[in-house]
Parts: structure tokens; sequence; C-alpha cells
């Protein structure tokens, strides 16, 4: 027989968060370096209320806005009000008080779709690397954040590589057909910022024969 049991309390710290499920960053822009909107997505396991937060703890390579600057956040569905974050310690970007006093929230489980702006994607075409998202609920006049749900990822996105234009035509010191050594200068224009102890590659075509160990180079950019 099945029995009842009324008056029992549960202890908070022996409650464990939700799982956040379906979570998703993807840029707006997908080129290393680019500063541009991210969007963020992920279904909740349980219902946030007026007073709720989200705490997304971006990617490592990533590169966000100095700590405690705002950004711009906006939400994709409406589902919420909140139209700033905050950039705290730890890569961390918290959206606070998500829901206006005007706002149903919805009930969990709901999908949540919103962007960030202005932050920068990582230097190099590799994956920003794992980041997660906690949810939680503040209540009117205390400073508490209490755990709701959690989730996270172990990858992000891969930036794509930059575009290198050119900014004019090789010019050769001796433009002839026979076997004079020559100096070829090449100008072009990058995407994205050429790290310190970066390298640059050139192919040549297979028309120029190249010296081996031989073939002084220098550069400078502007």
């Amino acid at each position: 027989m099945a029995k009842t049991v009324t008056g029992v309390k549960v202890q908070a710290a022996n409650l464990k968060p939700g799982t956040l499920t379906n979570i998703s960053i993807t840029p707006d822009e997908g080129w290393v370096q680019a500063t541009t909107a991210h969007n963020i997505k992920f279904t909740s396991a349980s219902t946030l209320y007026s007073y709720g937060v989200i705490q997304i703890k971006m990617p490592p390579r990533m590169i966000l806005k100095a700590v405690g600057e705002t950004v711009e956040i906006k939400s994709q569905d409406k589902s919420f009000t909140a139209t700033t974050g905050k950039v705290l310690n730890g890569q961390i970007i918290e959206i606070a008080n998500i829901f206006g006093p005007e706002v149903v929230a919805p009930e969990a489980p709901h999908d949540f779709d919103f962007w960030i702006y202005n932050s920068t994607n990582q230097n190099t075409a590799i994956d920003a690397g794992q980041w997660e998202i906690q949810t939680y609920a503040r209540f009117q006049g205390d400073d508490t954040d209490y755990p709701v749900d959690k989730g996270f990822s172990k990858t992000s996105f891969v930036a794509e590589v930059g575009k290198i234009s050119a900014a004019g035509e090789i010019q050769v010191t001796n433009a002839v057909t026979s076997g004079l050594n020559s100096t070829y200068t090449l100008s072009f224009i990058v995407n994205g910022r050429v790290e310190k102890y970066g390298k640059i590659v050139v192919q040549v075509p297979p028309q120029i024969e190249l010296i081996e160990n031989k073939v002084p180079s220098s550069g400078s950019c502007v």
C-alpha cells in the first residue's frame, strides 16, 4: 500500500539543477576576429520567472568586451524583455531580470533564442572551445542566485578563414623572360590580424625558380 508523507522538507543544498538541452552558439559573421552578433539557443528544463537570470560562460577563445561593460541583447522570439547584459569575470555574460513585470514567464520546457552583440570571434580558424549556460532564480530584495538549470557543450563553433585580397599588381624589378634574379613585391589586404610569431606563406607559380634557403624576404604592415 502506498503511503503519502506530508510535512517533509527538502534542504535546498540537496536539490540539483535541471539540464539545459539543445544549446548552440552561432556567429552572424563567421570569419576569424570578426566583431559580430552571436545567436544563443537552448531549451530550459525548469520555468524561470520575473527576476530570472541567465549566465553564459562564453567559449574561452572568444574575445569579450571589458569586464563591467554592457552588451546589447535581443530576444529573437520576444519571450523575454531584457535588452542588455553585463560582462563579468570568468568570460561570463549575465542577463538579469529577463522578464519584466508585465511579461508572463513561459512554462518549461521553453526554447530560448536570442542574440548577444559586439563580441569577437577567435583569432584563428579553430573551435572557440567549451562553453556553458546556467540559469538562476533571483527574488526581489534578495541578491542571492539560486541555481535552476545548467547545460554545457564541449564544442562551440569553428571560425572561418578570412579572405586575402590583392592591394595592387605584383611589382617585379626585372620583368623580363631571361634568368635574371628579380625582386617581387606583393601587396595584399587581410581580414584578420597576423598575430605575433605568425607567418605568411606564399606559393609562387611553378614558372618562377626559387633558390632553396637563399631567398631573402622582408615586409611591412601599413
